[in-house]
């Protein structure tokens, strides 16, 4: 007793001096609590200690239990430059800016679209609950960024799909002018796969930071909070992309292969255009079917870019194709809808019958689109040729793109895509 009313005496005469007070903390008790002040000096202290002084400051440890489940660390400081290394102040993502979205889903926040609306069922209805694209756009002048994550269990969701890309997380933060990867926030694979915790950055420089945080490619997210450092700010940003294009697609489109969920094509293509492009791709279920057409013309926008030719036959096509547009049209009278053709599959090379059967394909998609360009001028082609190179290190298969596989795309298709926007959106 005695010894803690000196302690009391002690921090009384530091604070009437005018001395530097230490960095003041709350935790769980017997929780390890891990300060580091300044840049090369840590100190570890117990929950149960009462206090510790070092350098000159005094560091008093009071045990406190959080409201809720989860335990946080409270932080006053009067230092400079303290940094709290421990359980940060969480918030819902859902309460800033989440875009990204066709359309909302009832209990569903972060899903793309609602399978219920346009009856669609079973696994396709589960791909539709998935974050495909989806992006949350925030602010903030933490110098850490922590996440907390809850997908469905599923497991492996193809052979082309890495974790970080099916699950996992992928911050981009604003410099000079440009979106810059920042960090990658991997989900936890050797557990139950729902739960994921990580602190993905830290040490970020000083001021306010603009973020764009992308979720899984092939997971549903049921709950997302974003944490940062004590006394720190984060808010929901505006929309920072303009006008609304949206990608209808196969897995091509989905991102089978992309290292990282911002990294399909249509991501990294909004991101390098200043464009609000949504992801409508589902994996193997780019058929021309009626669903499709009839989520296109549920949605406004001022474009829609297809990749409808990726899965079905040249019979398919042939059949549906006019269809399709149809249902579109009747929605969209003079909105511009841009059939991109499919690429060449590597698989052709020495598969006869595979060149026979995706040559066929082609040639029906082609002419298809082109016969219906003759009566609607706000229809397009833009043809694949020299897609992914000539050099079989585009695709993880010799189908579906890797990074490098979307960087030759996009130096073809984005030209070709600006040119017709153009005509469109200013």
């Amino acid at each position: 007793m005695k010894k803690k009313s000196i302690i009391f005496v002690i921090v009384i005469l530091i604070c009437l001096c005018g001395l530097e007070l230490g960095t003041l903390c709350r935790c769980r008790a017997q929780e390890p609590l891990r300060l580091v002040l300044g840049k090369d000096t840590t100190l570890v202290a117990d929950g149960s200690s009462q206090s510790m002084t070092f350098r000159g400051s005094l560091i008093d440890v009071e045990s406190q239990e959080a409201k809720g489940k989860a335990y946080e660390y409270y932080v006053t400081t009067a230092l400079k430059n303290p940094c709290v290394i421990g359980v940060p102040v969480y918030v819902e993502a859902s309460d800033l800016g989440v875009y990204g979205r066709g359309t909302e889903v009832p209990g569903h926040p972060y899903s793309r679209l609602d399978p219920d609306r346009y009856g669609i069922k079973e696994s396709v209805a589960d791909k539709c609950l998935q974050s495909t694209g989806v992006f949350i756009a925030f602010s903030t002048d933490s110098k850490s960024l922590s996440l907390k994550w809850k997908t469905s269990p599923l497991k492996v969701v193809g052979v082309n799909t890495g974790a970080n890309a099916q699950k996992g997380l992928d911050l981009y933060i604003k410099r000079d002018g440009r979106w810059v990867f920042a960090a990658v926030a991997s989900p936890d694979m050797k557990g139950d796969c729902v739960h994921h915790s990580r602190r993905i950055i830290s040490t970020m420089p000083e001021g306010t930071k603009e973020c764009l945080l992308y979720l899984p490619l092939f997971d549903r997210v049921d709950s997302l909070e974003i944490g940062v450092d004590y006394g720190c700010q984060i808010s929901g940003s505006p929309n920072p992309f303009s006008h609304k294009i949206v990608f209808f697609g196969s897995s091509i489109t989905h991102g089978s292969a992309a290292s990282r969920s911002g990294m399909s094509y249509v991501s990294r293509y909004g991101r390098d255009n200043g464009l609000y492009c949504l992801n409508m791709g589902f994996s193997g279920q780019a058929k021309l079917q009626e669903c499709w057409a009839r989520a296109a013309a549920g949605m406004d926008a001022d474009a829609f870019v297809f990749d409808q030719f990726s899965n079905p036959s040249a019979k398919e096509i042939n059949d549906y194709f006019d269809k399709f547009v149809d249902i579109i049209r009747e929605f969209h009278p003079r909105t511009p809808l841009i059939f991109v053709q499919t690429i060449r599959r590597e698989k052709r090379n020495f598969n006869q019958d595979a060149d026979s059967y995706e040559a066929a394909k082609q040639k029906a998609g082609e002419e298809k689109v082109r016969a219906r360009m003759k009566t609607d001028k706000n229809i397009f082609f833009i043809p694949s040729d020299g897609f992914l190179g000539d050099d079989s290190l585009g695709t993880s298969d010799g189908t579906h793109p890797t990074d490098v596989g979307f960087s030759r795309m996009l130096e073809k298709l984005t030209p070709e895509l600006n040119k017709i926007l153009r005509k469109y959106i200013r």
